[in-house]
């Protein structure tokens, strides 16, 4: 409807379909290499650490026998081999082993854990190159820290939600469309899609239990299978964040804090990837 305002979903996809490498700036491109390098820094310590056998245990039982086009290796070996889902599971587990991935402090989590694993995994699978892997990683981050941002750090210390899953699912459907090659309209679907199947709690701090590896993992699994959902036709809500019953009323804080302001402003220009820190020894 003319004049009507677009909902956060149209405009975020909008975006993410757009973005080309050479719209990015410099200082934006220089840090997502630095994340893809410290992302795979740390799934190679996962592949061979302590909890190397419980993982590649979990791997077999959780690997289906796709076609062969449609596998993918895991990190450290090109002779095991598996379905995406399997091996983007058990990568961002690899990635949470050292506690050494990437943060982003305003929105609470790791976004580096998953959306690297997922971007190296799906890489393989859709044939893309460098720049492209930057592109829709830069593009990823900047869905996940804008809805972090909006949410947090209220969701997180009020309520205890990660936003490593949270926000994760919908950051990792945006992921997934954009290295398909999807149109806006396909990525709007699976970003709503995602936002309805998210969530990731925290109890896992109070006990050293093992949640805390797992949230990325579920939430880049939920994006993709939003990804699979939406290339095959299904739909997801127009209004899928700012709702009555959408993503940002399920997650606000107890206090009631809420500021979308952020969600789609300077999209393009200031590229929230750029503010990411990383764990130095």
């Amino acid at each position: 409807m003319s004049g009507q305002k677009a909902f956060f979903t149209s405009v975020l996809a909008e975006y993410v379909e757009k973005l080309r490498y050479e719209d990015i700036s410099e200082h934006a491109v220089d840090v997502a290499k630095k994340c893809i390098l410290d992302g795979y820094g740390n799934m190679a310590y996962g592949r061979y650490c302590e909890m190397q056998d419980q993982m590649l245990k979990y791997f077999s039982a959780i690997n289906a026998a796709p076609a062969s086009e449609d596998t993918v290796s895991l990190v450290g070996t090109d002779s095991i081999k598996g379905c995406k889902e399997a091996v983007v599971f058990v990568h961002t587990m690899m990635a949470r082993c050292a506690d050494f991935d990437d943060g982003y402090r305003h929105a609470m989590g790791h976004p580096g854990s998953f959306l690297v694993p997922l971007a190296l995994s799906l890489a393989q699978l859709h044939k893309r190159n460098g720049k492209e892997v930057i592109t829709a990683l830069v593009a990823a981050y900047d869905v996940y820290a804008r809805l972090g941002e909006s949410i947090n750090p209220y969701m997180y210390r009020e309520r205890g939600f990660d936003a490593t899953g949270v926000c994760g699912a919908v950051a990792s459907a945006a992921m997934a469309t954009k290295m398909a090659g999807a149109p806006a309209r396909v990525i709007k679907d699976a970003m709503g899609l995602a936002s309805l199947n998210t969530g990731g709690l925290i109890e896992y701090q109070n006990d050293g239990s093992s949640g805390k590896y797992f949230c990325g993992g579920w939430g880049a699994l939920s994006g993709l299978r939003a990804a699979t959902l939406a290339a095959n036709g299904f739909s997801g809500p127009d209004a899928a964040l700012e709702g009555k019953k959408g993503f940002f009323q399920g997650f606000t804080g107890t206090s009631g804090h809420l500021d979308t302001t952020g969600v789609v402003q300077d999209l393009g220009r200031d590229f929230k990837i750029t503010r990411i820190y990383f764990k130095r020894l």
